[in-house]
């Protein structure tokens, strides 16, 4: 049996996943999210979850390690549309979302 990593495990598409993925499948589901837009009551209590920021590559590195990740679902992104067009916000969050995609993806490979 399997793991998967979803990341945004909180919001909605993450969490509609891991629910799929629980009832449908043999594999066990591992969450990241650090709950700055999702609920903690959306995620599964079947999923091994883990709060914190993608940007955080050491403990990132500990899931990946601790886990045995063999399949990624990369959904973790800021989810609040009118801000996030906003010309203040959007460099911030258009380089957090290019960090932690790059962090995810630097552990994949």
């Amino acid at each position: 049996m399997g793991k998967i990593l979803i990341t945004g495990i909180a919001g909605l598409l993450g969490s509609r996943l891991a629910d799929w993925i629980v009832d449908n499948t043999d594999y066990k589901v591992v969450g990241i999210d650090d709950l700055s837009g999702g609920f903690s009551e959306n995620i599964n209590r079947k999923v091994q979850f883990y709060k914190f920021n993608l940007n955080d590559l050491e403990a990132l590195k500990g899931v990946f390690k601790k886990e045995n990740i063999e399949i990624v679902y990369h959904f973790a992104a800021y989810a609040a549309e009118g801000l996030s067009l906003s010309t203040i916000l959007l460099p911030m969050l258009l380089k957090d979302l290019v960090l932690s995609s790059e962090n995810i993806i630097m552990k994949i490979i």
